[in-house]
């Protein structure tokens, strides 16, 4: 698998691999966007490697909870700032423990008139 020459959107980069359900299927994906990241950003394997993680596990978290979690485990990959997908239902992760593991980040917002 190859991504075409020349610069590529990021919806193009990503979308395809929010698709992918086959262990196999994502590690040649996955071989695929560091190959591209290397030839394109001029980035080393390991940098590559490491920006596609990044990009996989962001972008997943536009998705449902199911795509989320298939996409981190096959291409072993989390949300850069918010780990791992919380599970949908509100039974098996409290309020506690989400505002607990939100706290940590100690956002702050400005607003100006």
């Amino acid at each position: 698998m190859k991504f075409k020459e020349g610069s590529l959107t990021v919806g193009e980069v990503l979308k395809p691999a929010m698709e992918i359900t086959d262990q196999k299927e994502a590690d040649e994906y996955l071989e695929a966007m560091i190959e591209y990241y290397m030839r394109f950003e001029n980035r080393t394997r390991e940098q590559a490697l490491e920006i596609a993680r990044i990009n996989l596990g962001y972008f997943a978290g536009y998705y449902n909870y199911d795509v989320e979690q298939r996409v981190q485990k096959l291409f072993m990959c989390n949300h850069p700032l918010f780990g791992q997908a919380f599970p949908e239902n509100p039974q098996e992760t409290s309020t506690f423990e989400c505002a607990d593991f939100y706290s940590q980040w100690n956002v702050h917002f400005m607003y100006e008139d």
